[in-house]
């Protein structure tokens, strides 16, 4: 078992433009492949980069390899989750999890918001997260729109 290290990200934004790519790609039995590909064409745009940017952000490694990561920002009474992201094949291996963790920790006791895909639900769920309605994504596919309050 290889130790997941979460630190603040410092390293170059595309590297996380290429895991979320990934893990859409991913996401297969979820969305259908029209929604995937208007998913990675949304992502693949030039200012994409710049939607993040401003976000705090925590990378996971291993091995210090960078296999996933988390971003966030903080609005004035909630903290907003914007993403998660983790390589396809370092899915299920706790990362998504030591990341969360780390979030959590920094946030205070704020409360937090999330546009979740489909796939992600039942994590966020499990972490305490109650559904407040559904929304449709920038890309065009259905998200739900999640909440927890401390």
């Amino acid at each position: 078992m290889h130790k997941i290290v979460v630190t603040p990200f410092k390293g170059n934004l595309s590297d996380l433009i290429q895991i979320k790519l990934k893990s859409i790609e991913s996401c297969a039995g979820v969305y259908s492949s029209a929604q995937i590909q208007s998913w990675l064409n949304y992502t693949k745009r030039p200012d994409h980069e710049k939607t993040i940017s401003n976000d705090i952000i925590f990378g996971a490694y291993i091995d210090d390899i960078l296999v996933g990561f988390l971003s966030y920002s903080l609005e004035k009474e909630h903290v907003k989750l914007n993403s998660l992201f983790i390589k396809p094949q370092h899915q299920g291996l706790g990362v998504a999890r030591i990341l969360f963790d780390r979030f959590q920790k920094a946030t205070n006791g704020k409360p937090i918001n999330i546009r979740s895909t489909l796939n992600a639900v039942d994590f966020y769920q499990k972490n305490g997260f109650e559904i407040s309605g559904d929304d449709v994504s920038k890309a065009g596919f259905l998200i739900k729109l999640m909440r927890r309050t401390v």
